[in-house]
């Protein structure tokens, strides 16, 4: 079965220059500053999750910023992460129906559950902001309201309960980095 999705890697949409762990910036191409967000998306939602995502939206943005909300999947389910916690410390038949899950998460990331081709993925929502700087380098006034803009976008988040952490540089390849925004130049998305 052919897959007739389009498939892009992720530091072609926004290319990083550099990254300050300082400050939670990435500096990227044609003068611009970005931030972003790894968070778990919502199975569904309510006028107050609705409300608190409005505030996302009406933040005090500099012109021409652009805020982008993507799901992203990944075939890394992480199933060693089930095998650590309580490794022995579980009865002999609670051990078993873990590694039981662990077979099937391995199983179904690899290869299609049924015949209908479904295959497990990991699914995460990216939240990006992107807004240009007057210069190729921001000046500290710049520098200082991306970062008042990236903690109120994280607390507004975090009030709409989705929020995993700040995205940072990683060569994790296809993996999710550890934290959440804009990829760095090494990051790409095949899967």
């Amino acid at each position: 079965m052919r897959s007739s999705a389009k498939r892009e890697r992720i530091d072609q949409l926004l290319a990083a220059m550099a990254y300050s762990y300082e400050d939670g910036l990435f500096h990227l191409e044609n003068s611009s500053l970005g931030f972003g967000f790894i968070c778990s998306p919502l199975a569904g939602g309510d006028d107050r999750v609705a409300d608190r995502f409005n505030n996302l939206l009406n933040m005090a943005w500099p012109p021409e910023t652009i805020l982008q909300f993507c799901l992203w999947t990944s075939p890394d389910l992480l199933p060693e992460r089930i095998l650590i916690s309580g490794e022995d410390e579980l009865p002999e038949v609670l051990q078993e129906i873990r590694n039981s899950r662990v077979e099937f998460l391995r199983q179904g990331a690899d290869a299609p559950l049924d015949a209908g081709g479904i295959v497990l993925r990991d699914i995460k929502l990216i939240v990006t902001a992107r807004f240009p700087v007057a210069r190729d380098y921001p000046d500290s006034a710049e520098s200082r309201l991306a970062v008042e803009l990236r903690e109120a976008a994280a607390e507004t988040l975090k009030t709409c309960g989705i929020i995993s952490g700040s995205w940072r540089p990683s060569s994790t390849g296809r993996k999710v980095p550890d934290g959440g925004g804009i990829p760095p130049p090494s990051m790409t998305v095949t899967g």
